[in-house]
Parts: structure tokens; C-alpha cells; sequence
């Protein structure tokens, strides 16, 4: 079990959804699945996200507003889900300040 996972964007939380397909049954996370086909064509080198701000020939970044409000209404057993799909005993994500800072949040 890894001891924690990092969601730095949502090209990153795509490339996660790429390898367990569960996450996007989970929560409105659902609302991500266009962005996650196809396989990107790069190889995938070590542990990083190597999955670059496009999928689907647009940048996903802009998906940015939906996959923070699907996160922060996730319930305590969509939490939970998320941790036995990706064998994580933390998850950490960033989210959007009123100010536009980056503040992370962990589960």
C-alpha cells in the first residue's frame, strides 16, 4: 500500500483514472470520463503522470472547476473507495482558493 498519493492536477487524477477505472464511478467524478480516453500514446516512465495538459485534443485544465467541486463533495465512503482503488492510505488533491491560491486537502 502506498502511503500517500498527490492529485497535482487533473491530467494527473486522468492518468490515476487510466489505471483504475473504478475512480470515475465514484462520486461525480463521472463527469471525467470524456477526458480519460483514449491511452496516451507516450510511454508511461516511472512513477510520474507523463500524461501532459491534453487528452482527447483539448486541455483538460479547464476540467479543473468540475473535478474540484466532484472532490469536495465526495462522502466519507467515496473516500474510502478512492483509497482501496489506488492503495493509498492518504489522498491529497489541490483546490482553488476565492483568491486563487493553491491550497491541498487530504483524506
Amino acid at each position: 500500500m502506498t502511503e500517500k498519493i498527490v492529485i497535482s492536477s487533473v491530467a494527473k487524477f486522468i492518468s490515476l483514472a487510466r489505471e483504475a477505472p473504478g475512480l470515475l464511478n465514484i462520486g461525480s467524478l463521472s463527469l471525467l470520463k470524456s477526458a480519460t480516453l483514449p491511452t496516451p500514446s507516450k510511454p508511461t516512465i516511472g512513477k510520474g503522470c507523463n500524461c501532459g495538459k491534453k487528452a482527447n485534443g483539448f486541455d483538460v485544465s479547464i476540467l479543473r472547476p468540475q473535478f474540484e467541486a466532484a472532490m469536495l463533495t465526495l462522502s466519507d465512503s467515496d473516500k474510502s473507495n478512492m483509497k482501496k482503488l489506488l492503495s493509498a492510505e492518504t489522498i491529497c488533491y489541490y483546490v482553488k482558493n476565492n483568491i486563487g491560491q493553491l491550497k491541498q486537502t487530504c483524506f
